[in-house]
């Protein structure tokens, strides 16, 4: 169960979108979502890598033997930080 926390959160002094995250247990583990991963928020830089493929190929390179997993990331890398850039650029990130 995720909870967006208010936007007057005495703990969020600065007004950051926060999630709540509940596995179950007591403790309530607080994640800052300024972040394109899972528990934030994407961006239109990180949907441009998603809808390339980006990941999934960089996974498929490696498991089939045609780069090396370090060479793979390396690839990836070479590809999305134009992405990223471009975006950057364009004040959306």
């Amino acid at each position: 169960m995720a909870r967006y926390g208010p936007p007057d959160d005495p703990n969020n002094p600065d007004n950051q979108p926060t999630a709540y995250i509940n596995y179950g247990d007591p403790v309530i583990t607080e994640l800052n979502t300024n972040s394109s991963t899972v528990f934030g928020h994407a961006n239109a830089a990180a949907m441009d890598v998603f809808n390339q493929f980006l990941v999934p190929k960089m996974f498929a390179a490696a498991a089939k033997g045609e780069m090396t997993a370090e060479e793979a990331v390396k690839a990836a890398e070479a590809q999305m930080k134009p992405i990223f850039d471009r975006w950057r650029e364009q004040g959306k990130i």
